[in-house]
């Protein structure tokens, strides 16, 4: 008789199970509605339509729903939507247990729902740059996380959508990588946000573009999982999203890399399944709070003012009179002479006099930070350098030594080089061992950029270099040399500053 009722009971269950995860369904239609026009929605990677308010029919699985919002001119927005809670008609399988005391659980997807409806906040609308702004390039995003900076949050759903503190949490040692791959990522987004200059690549504008460095300090990730048990010995079933919480050290930087602010910003990512197929889950995440952070900083840039255009043009009020060289160079031997070594606890570049008692040309981003810079002449002999006037538009320098010398440059007034004119360089490239190299080219070209003259050479340049002489094999200064073209597949195009542009640029007269 026992076992008569036992059997009875169990098909009694069996059959209002059935009959409850027929009731409820495989599908389930949810409100999506979000204050954006135009929004294209995805679920998982399924087109849903376009507009402000959706209504897509959702296949119950156990599985967590990714949903992205796209608009054009806003934010990518990432969420995820999670079957939380089980259909009414659940009820039915526990009624032929009640009086045993053992509660039936359904282990068929079927009966756990979504919420009816889903409100999501307005997308952010991005800011655009204009002609108006400065550019933007972002050099490099380090992650440099100090120990008990690394936290990893594991919340069970219920405590996640209260509020509640963590199931547990966990910290790791210190992280640090010098380089990632993320600032690919953010100036992908600048690009399309026009503070990144994608036309005018050749030529560099000393006032109006500037560099970013990122430094991601410290990162929690929240670990969000949702278990669901069912009928049957050990049956179980996790689905878990991420979002990472980021805090970014943002330093700004003029072209010669002189720190102009330091800026610290938290920012949140979106939710990732972790089903997302895309890319990497934790990827996704990263990006994206990163690309949020960098939203706000472009936001605190613009509230300061600090993206405004400047004028490329940059004059002294007052006028520095230096003696003509009694004696200039006639040839090569002699522009040695009168070529030196610019030095500092930080690097070196080259430089040449212009004076007999000591006056000297070189680039203003060789001496650009306020440190103690030595000279140091064809003779080895060194000498305290004082930075008398710079001029970071063109990027010149004069600098005073104290000292008698035989010979100097003398600063021309106009062109004295045509296109195919073979040319000279004197300078220390890459080591101060190696002060007063020779190298030879021809005049490639004369360029202008933004009211910025230039002469164009296939001289061999390399770090150190910089604000060395280019003169004519009859010892004639032409040029200084400023920068180079670096990259793959680019070889033997160099840019200097015409000599010229000298006594205007800082100035100076005779």
């Amino acid at each position: 008789m026992k076992l008569l009722t036992i059997l009875a009971l169990f098909s009694c269950a069996v059959f209002l199970n059935s009959c409850a995860a027929i009731l409820t369904g495989s599908d389930q239609e949810v409100s999506i509605n979000i204050p954006t026009k135009n929004v294209q929605l995805y679920v998982d990677t399924q087109y849903i339509g376009s507009g402000s308010n959706f209504k897509p029919v959702i296949v119950k699985t156990f599985e967590n729903k990714q949903l992205r919002f796209e608009a054009e001119g806003y934010k990518t927005k990432y969420n995820v939507i999670v079957a939380d809670h089980k259909s009414y008609y659940h009820i039915l399988s526990w009624l032929p247990f009640i009086v045993v005391g053992a509660p039936y659980f359904d282990r068929t997807p079927n009966t756990w729902t979504y919420e009816d409806s889903y409100e999501f906040p307005a997308l952010r609308k991005y800011r655009y740059s204009d002609s108006t702004q400065k550019r933007l390039t972002v050099n490099n995003v380090a992650i440099e996380v100090r120990k008990g900076n690394l936290i990893i949050n594991d919340y069970p759903y219920s405590k996640y959508m209260n509020h509640s503190s963590p199931l547990f949490y966990s910290t790791t040692d210190s992280v640090g990588i010098a380089n990632t791959i993320y600032d690919d990522s953010l100036n992908y987004r600048l690009r399309k946000l026009n503070y990144k200059d994608t036309v005018n690549t050749v030529f560099i504008d000393n006032v109006n573009m500037l560099h970013i460095d990122a430094k991601i300090i410290k990162i929690i990730t929240n670990y969000v999982s949702r278990k669901y048990i069912g009928m049957g010995i050990g049956f179980s079933h996790y689905n878990s999203f991420i979002e990472n919480n980021l805090t970014t050290v943002w330093v700004l930087k003029n072209i010669y890399g002189d720190t102009l602010r330091v800026d610290t910003i938290n920012s949140l990512s979106g939710q990732f399944n972790e089903n997302f197929k895309e890319d990497g889950q934790n990827k996704m995440s990263m990006v994206d709070a990163l690309e949020t952070s960098m939203l706000d900083y472009l936001d605190l840039l613009d509230a300061n003012k600090v993206l405004e255009l400047e004028s490329n043009k940059i004059m002294h009020d007052d006028q520095i009179k230096i003696a003509k060289p009694s004696k200039s160079p006639s040839n090569i031997p002699e522009g040695m002479k009168a070529s030196v070594t610019v030095k500092s606890k930080e690097g070196h570049g080259s430089g040449f006099l212009v004076s007999n008692d000591g006056y000297i040309i070189t680039n203003h981003h060789v001496v650009s930070t306020p440190i103690d810079y030595t000279v140091v002449d064809n003779d080895g002999k060194e000498y305290k350098a004082k930075v008398v006037r710079t001029n970071k538009a063109i990027d010149l320098a004069l600098l005073k030594i104290d000292g008698t010398f035989d010979v100097a440059f003398n600063l021309p007034d106009k062109q004295n080089y045509n296109v195919g004119d073979e040319v000279i360089t004197i300078g220390t490239p890459k080591s101060v061992q190696l002060g007063q190299s020779v190298a030879k080219g021809i005049v490639s070209g004369t360029r202008k950029n933004k009211g910025s003259n230039y002469m164009q050479t296939d001289i061999s340049i390399n770090s150190g270099n910089s604000g060395g002489p280019i003169l004519l094999k009859t010892g004639e200064l032409t040029a200084v040399v400023e920068y180079k073209l670096i990259g793959q597949g680019t070889e033997g195009v160099s840019f200097s500053i015409p000599a010229y542009e000298i006594m205007k640029s800082l100035n100076l007269s005779y």
